[in-house]
């Protein structure tokens, strides 16, 4: 399906608690299709100075536990990324929101919007962009990090594991004889890439209870011919073989 890359709507600010809040509201005509990719551009001011120096970009979510307008809201940080401050007038720095934004476009209600910290020019304004693809809208609820071997994403993430039944010596299994089964490892800070909001409140009602961990969110199965106890040949479906996506919870 072809992409289709697009600026969200210019941001809504609002002031809160001494922070300027960002917020980008993304019509129904948007969230309809699949985030393959959001990208958060935010001007640095340049300088004059040699050597020049590194600058701190961070980016918070807005989290807020209710619908009320009164209901209080926390700061969970998204990104945190050093640049190298820009000689001159300055420059733009991307930074991904993929995962926000796709959340945003399965729960629109959770859109309270981000603050931005760090050497932002306010007199340009963060934009994001937005590619998408078409799909139907319960396919978005696949949010889930792909990662490989090279990958230094630290949060949870989905990683190859090819399984050599060979070399377990299980010969009575004719096909596949090799097959990727995936696993999870990871991170999970707030409020990411997490299942159910009681992971969230057993967080902040137990702070010293055990940490949301990386785990498999959904499994499929994989077809298996082998032998049986009687040399019969079987034909099978292994439920639970293969990790299709990973979460925190």
């Amino acid at each position: 399906m072809p992409n289709r890359t697009q600026l969200a709507d210019p941001p809504r600010l609002r002031h809160r608690h001494g922070h300027d809040v960002l917020h980008f509201p993304f019509s129904d005509s948007i969230t309809k299709y699949h985030v393959s990719n959001a990208t958060l551009f935010v001007f640095v001011k340049g300088t004059d100075r040699r050597p020049l120096p590194d600058v701190l970009i961070e980016v918070f979510k807005v989290y807020k536990m209710g619908d009320e307008a009164d209901t209080p809201a926390e700061l969970y940080r998204m990104i945190t990324k050093k640049v190298t401050q820009p000689f001159g007038r300055g420059d733009w720095v991307k930074l991904d929101m993929t995962i926000a934004v796709s959340e945003w476009f399965k729960s629109p209600k959770e859109n309270h919007g981000f603050v931005v910290s760090g050497a932002a020019n306010g007199k340009k304004t963060p934009f994001v962009e937005v590619s998408t693809t078409e799909a139907r809208r319960r396919t978005r609820r696949n949010v889930g990090l792909n990662c490989d071997d090279k990958t230094t994403e630290p949060l949870c993430c989905r990683y190859p594991l090819m399984v050599d039944f060979e070399e377990f010596g299980w010969d009575f299994i004719i096909a596949p004889k090799r097959y990727d089964a995936h696993y999870c490892s990871g991170e999970c800070p707030y409020v990411t890439l997490q299942k159910y909001a009681h992971t969230h409140l057993m967080k902040i009602a137990s702070p010293n209870s055990a940490q949301p961990c990386c785990a498999p969110r959904k499994m499929s199965a994989i077809s298996m011919l082998y032998f049986d106890q009687q040399l019969n040949v079987v034909y099978g479906s292994l439920p639970g073989m293969v990790v299709d996506r990973c979460g925190c919870s």
